[in-house]
Parts: structure tokens; C-alpha cells; sequence
């Protein structure tokens, strides 16, 4: 008996297992240690922002930025120091880990245009919320593969295609949208955001993917709704019932724990992320055979405009010379769809937005202006008949929509990280340091900027740039990795926004009169709460 049970703890696992686990509390304990020895002794803590003193390596500033409206403790810190030409402001975010905010527009430059084609750039994105729900594609990879997949998907970008597809999707949206607005006009307000986002979503379905996400169907069901009795429900819209638009939705509600599990390679952990992922691969799926299957049946003399993603298609399947890595395969093509999904729909959006909230909050007396030069050149148009050759020849509209880009662009902030330690003006900035580039500083810095706080289109109209640095004002960003589809977000706006503004006079909703707008950033640059209008038709 006795020989048995001495056999039995002989083999039992536990010694092992009290081994590997005191070992990992240690390795934990020594890289959390070596960690926080970094944090401490970083030379960063010279540069103007937050001191030691303020924060803790913990969780640094990251409850305190969070908290506080977009870069108010950025500005705060810019105040303090003082002095329009330093480089940096400091802050720290969880666990130690540095950030430093770039206001120099010559190191902006030498970050953006450092080479992307190598898998050893200095400076790389890390995006790994982002790969969670993505996957690889233009946005989130680095080094070489970016830059095939860049070379591949580049010609379908061509400003010539883009007109086309755009010109040939856009209107008829428009006049949907137009008319949803003209049917419940009057006091009915209108949550900005949600209705952008239909329209966007609809152009940018038809002329990217000839896919219709039938976004507007809940906009004109909104319009078609009885005015309630409470207005404070006057504005909601039904839901999109399209299960990629669906699942993106629930891909993109960021809880701390989905966050933090994404950020340490956990994420497989996420069933409703799972679940969400599933559904938005099939519906891809399917959107991807669907183009194809119209490549396929096309007559192409019909003169009918392709998708970009038709375009795509064509390059990437008629050849079979091509080698495979001038190639996308199905994965690469269905990531690079939700890419284009999000990153298209989402600015353009975003820019729509602010476009309203500056002429509702801030300047409503610019609204005549930009519709008089808006009438100039079209009163002789239908809502249906705006093309890209009309919307251009709009000089004050065109400086109005630049100067929104500067004031409030949609991406307020994009970051990388240092992949060595950089000397930067001096100032040693260590590796693996998160540099944040503040595209929204940037835009009202008073080193490159004239007046740079005030709202001014006209700045635009004159014969030289309006800053004295050209990386000093970059919405779309700029360098190799700058934003692909630009131009077709901001043809895709105009061609939005012009009727909109001849048809309709806009003004804030009477139940946000006299609120506090605060800013915010998710995805993209927001208000908090956000904005509801109403509009007259003129």
C-alpha cells in the first residue's frame, strides 16, 4: 500500500507545474520590472508635457487623456512651455509606455516619407486592434507586403476610374438622400452622423464593390415615420439590416476587455468578436463572387461603369502571366474590402459632419456664401445631375471644404512607433516609443499657420499655399503611406454636399441649442454629444 502511494507522487505533475508557473511569475516580474527601470530613467522626461511627478508607471496618462476632451492636455502642455518651436510634448500611457507628440512639421516629414518598402523601417504602424478586425491589407501591414499590396491596388485608384465609378453611383444616392430630407424637412431633426453614414455607405457600396448596402431604405423609413410627439425620438433612425454593416458594427464596440485582449494576442478569447468575424467573412465572400460574377457577364460595350473592386478583379484574374505576387488572393481581396469599407465610408462621413457642424455652431454666416457659389454654377442642374467637372469649377466651396479638413480633420491623430533609438533634433527618442503625429495641432499650429484658430475658406483662394510648411497640413496624410482613396472621398463629399447646400438651409436642432460640444476621437474625429440638425428647404 504504502509502495503504491510513494509510486503515485513520484509521477504527479505538480512539482512541474509549481516550476513553470514560478518561473513565469518571475519572467513577469522581471519584464514588468526592466519595464518600469525604462519608464523611470527614460530621457524623455525632459521634454515639455508630463512629468514623473504627475503620473504613475501604471497607468500614466491614460485615464487623464481619455477623460478629457480631444488634445485639451496637449494644448494645456503646448501653453505651458511657452514657446512656439519645440519639437515634443511627453505623455505616458499604461504599463510605461512613452508617447511623444511630434509638433516639428521637418520631423513629420522625414517620419511620413521614410521608406515603408523595407520590413526594417524605423517607424511602423502596430495596429493590432485594428489587424483583430481587418485582417492584413493597406492599412495595417508593413515593409514589403504593404508595398505590394499598394503597387496592386493603386491602378484601380486611377482619378479617371474614380470619376466614372463615382459619377455613375453618386447622384441617383443623392437624390434619394435629397429627397428623404425634402419629404420630413421642417422641425424633424436629423442625427448627422447616421444619415451620412447611409448615404456614404451606398456610394461607396455601388462605385467600389457594386454592392448595394440599401443604407438609405432606413432613411426613408425614418422619413416616411409620423412625427412622435417626443422629439427627442424624432431623430432615430431603424437600423441597416446588411450583415457586413452588421457585423462591423459589433466589431467596432470597443469594451476594455476586447481591447486588452486584442492588445495581448488574446483575442481568439472574443466570442462575440468570433461570431462578428464570421459573419463579415461570408458576407465579404460573397460580395467578392457577386463582382466577379458581373466581370464575368459584362458586355463592356455597354459603356456601363465598373466598381473599383470590378477593376481590381480584371487586373488581377485576366492575366495568367502575372506572377503570383503581383496577386491578391481571396483572403488579401476580402481584407482589403473591409479596409477600403471602413477607411472610405468613415472619412467621408466624418468630413460631411463637420461640414454641418461648422455651419449650424460656429459660422453660420459662411452658409450663404458657400451656397450662392454652389447656385453659381449649378442652378441650371437637377439634384441627379451633378458630375465632377461641375463641383470643381466651385473655387469658394472647394476652400470652404479645405479649410473644415484643416479645422476639424477627420483623422485628429495617427501614430507609429520607433523600431531603434532615433535622435530627433537633439532629443533621443528611445525604441519602440509611440510617436504620435497630431494632425489636429498641426492644423492650428501658430508657427505655420496665420491666424490659425480662426475659420477663414478664403485662405485658401490665394495664390500661395496658406502654410509655411507643406507637412503642416495633411488630412489624408502624407508619404507613401498617405491615404489611397483621397480623392475618391473627397469627390464623393462634394458631390454629397453640393446639392444638399443649394437645396436646403440648415440649422442646429432646437434641443441642442445652447449645448456644450465636446471633442472625440474613436475611429474618427466626433463631437460629444453628437449633432442633430434641421433643414428648410430653400
Amino acid at each position: 500500500m504504502f509502495s503504491k502511494i510513494s509510486e503515485t507522487s513520484s509521477s504527479s505533475p505538480t512539482p512541474h507545474l509549481a516550476f513553470l508557473l514560478t518561473s513565469f511569475f518571475l519572467y513577469f516580474l522581471y519584464k514588468k520590472f526592466t519595464s518600469y527601470l525604462r519608464w523611470k530613467q527614460s530621457p524623455l522626461w525632459k521634454l515639455p508635457g508630463t512629468k514623473q511627478k504627475d503620473c504613475w508607471w501604471l497607468t500614466g496618462n491614460f485615464f487623464a487623456i481619455s477623460k478629457s476632451p480631444f488634445m485639451t492636455l496637449q494644448q494645456k502642455w503646448f501653453k505651458e512651455a511657452n514657446d512656439v518651436n519645440i519639437p515634443f510634448l511627453h505623455s505616458c500611457m499604461l504599463f510605461g509606455n512613452h508617447t511623444v507628440a511630434v509638433l516639428d512639421a521637418d520631423i513629420v516629414k522625414m517620419i511620413l516619407y521614410e521608406s515603408y518598402t523595407k520590413d526594417n523601417s524605423r517607424f511602423v504602424k502596430q495596429m493590432k486592434v485594428l489587424m483583430n478586425i481587418l485582417g492584413m491589407g493597406l492599412i495595417t501591414y508593413e515593409g514589403e507586403e504593404w508595398q505590394r499590396h499598394r503597387r496592386i491596388v493603386h491602378p484601380s485608384f486611377q482619378p479617371k476610374l474614380v470619376k466614372e465609378a463615382l459619377e455613375s453611383t453618386a447622384p441617383g444616392v443623392v437624390k434619394k438622400f435629397v429627397d428623404c430630407w425634402k419629404k420630413a424637412g421642417g422641425n424633424r431633426e436629423i442625427d448627422v452622423m447616421t444619415h451620412f453614414s447611409s448615404a456614404t455607405l451606398d456610394i461607396i457600396g455601388k462605385a467600389a464593390f457594386s454592392h448595394n448596402f440599401h443604407a438609405l431604405d432606413s432613411i426613408e423609413k425614418w422619413a416616411d415615420a409620423k412625427d412622435s410627439k417626443d422629439e427627442s425620438n424624432s431623430a432615430e433612425v431603424p437600423k441597416m439590416s446588411d450583415r457586413l454593416i452588421v457585423s462591423f458594427g459589433n466589431l467596432f464596440k470597443f469594451t476594455p476587455l476586447r481591447i486588452i485582449l486584442a492588445l495581448n494576442d488574446l483575442s481568439w478569447l472574443d466570442r462575440g468578436r468570433n461570431k462578428a468575424r464570421a459573419v463579415m467573412k461570408e458576407a465579404v465572400s460573397n460580395i467578392l463572387d457577386a463582382a466577379r460574377a458581373k466581370n464575368k457577364h459584362n458586355d463592356e460595350s455597354s459603356g456601363e461603369a465598373l466598381s473599383l473592386l470590378q477593376v481590381l478583379l480584371k487586373a488581377n484574374d485576366t492575366d495568367a502571366k502575372v506572377h503570383a505576387r503581383n496577386r491578391l488572393n481571396d483572403e488579401e481581396l476580402q481584407n482589403e474590402i473591409k479596409t477600403f469599407l471602413l477607411a472610405g465610408h468613415e472619412t467621408t462621413a466624418t468630413l460631411c459632419y463637420w461640414v454641418m457642424y461648422i455651419l449650424c455652431t460656429e459660422h453660420p454666416e459662411i452658409q450663404e456664401k458657400v451656397s450662392a457659389d454652389i447656385m453659381k454654377h449649378s442652378s441650371h442642374l437637377q439634384v441627379d445631375e451633378f458630375n465632377i467637372e461641375v463641383v470643381e469649377k466651385m473655387e469658394y466651396f472647394d476652400a470652404f471644404i479645405k479649410e473644415v479638413l484643416r479645422f476639424y480633420p477627420p483623422a485628429g491623430l495617427v501614430i507609429h512607433h520607433t523600431t531603434q533609438d532615433e535622435n530627433m533634433k537633439g532629443c533621443i527618442i528611445p525604441k519602440k516609443t509611440r510617436i504620435m503625429i497630431p494632425i489636429y495641432l498641426l492644423h492650428r499650429h501658430p508657427k505655420y499657420w496665420k491666424d490659425p484658430n480662426t475659420f477663414k475658406p478664403e485662405r485658401w483662394m490665394e495664390d500661395s499655399h496658406p502654410a509655411s510648411h507643406p507637412c503642416a497640413y495633411l488630412p489624408f496624410s502624407l508619404g507613401g503611406r498617405n491615404c489611397i482613396g483621397s480623392q475618391f472621398a473627397l469627390w464623393e463629399a462634394k458631390l454629397l454636399l453640393a446639392p444638399i447646400l443649394r437645396e436646403f438651409s440648415i440649422r442646429i436642432a432646437s434641443s441642442m441649442r445652447n449645448t456644450e460640444f465636446t471633442l472625440t476621437q474613436a475611429i474618427t474625429l466626433k463631437t460629444k454629444p453628437r449633432l442633430r440638425i434641421c433643414v428648410e428647404k430653400r
